[in-house]
């Protein structure tokens, strides 16, 4: 099950949603592209939320760390 989508304050990234089940986060862009990112515990997903620079924190945390897949 997702929790409710969050939109974030970023130049990048528009919204970002976290699936507690299957342990799966979803990145939407401003381009509109979304992936998803896979086996993201869930502190890490925190910690993302709450980042003072989003951006900053997808790129040095998640972009090359989690395995993903494109959605749209």
């Amino acid at each position: 099950m997702f929790l409710e989508r969050i939109e974030v304050s970023a130049y990048e990234i528009a919204s970002i949603w976290y699936d507690d089940r299957q342990i799966k986060l979803q990145v939407e862009f401003h381009n509109l592209t979304i992936l998803d990112y896979f086996e993201v515990p869930r502190d890490i997903y925190e910690k993302f939320v709450c980042a003072d620079n989003i951006d900053n924190f997808f790129q040095s945390h998640i972009e090359n760390y989690f395995e993903s897949d494109r959605v749209l």
